[in-house]
């Protein structure tokens, strides 16, 4: 799902304060838009059993061999801290 965050979040202010006027909402979001550099954020979801899958994918990558670290995460879209934490919860399965 891709969402545009800012407007989303300045439209319910809108919307819950009549005294934020459009154009003062859209000087705000330009401002926002230009501090953070972007105009779209992807907003994700993500369930424990989610989770749980990916995490089972990354230590099942984790023990083929002609993977390297920053491939699997790369991959997986972890950092490489990210995947040692993992993989250091889950010794039973590399071990």
């Amino acid at each position: 799902m891709n969402t545009d965050l800012i407007r989303d979040i300045i439209e319910r202010l809108m919307s819950s304060d009549a005294s934020i006027t459009e154009e003062l909402a859209l000087k705000v979001e330009a401002e926002v838009r230009r501090d953070w550099y972007g105009t779209q954020y992807e907003v994700a979801k993500s369930s424990p059993r989610l989770r749980a899958a990916k995490e089972q994918a990354i230590v099942a990558d984790a023990l083929q061999p002609e993977l390297t670290t920053s491939e699997i995460a790369s991959r997986h879209g972890v950092s490489r801290a990210t995947f040692y934490r993992l993989l250091k919860r889950k010794p039973s399965a590399t071990g």
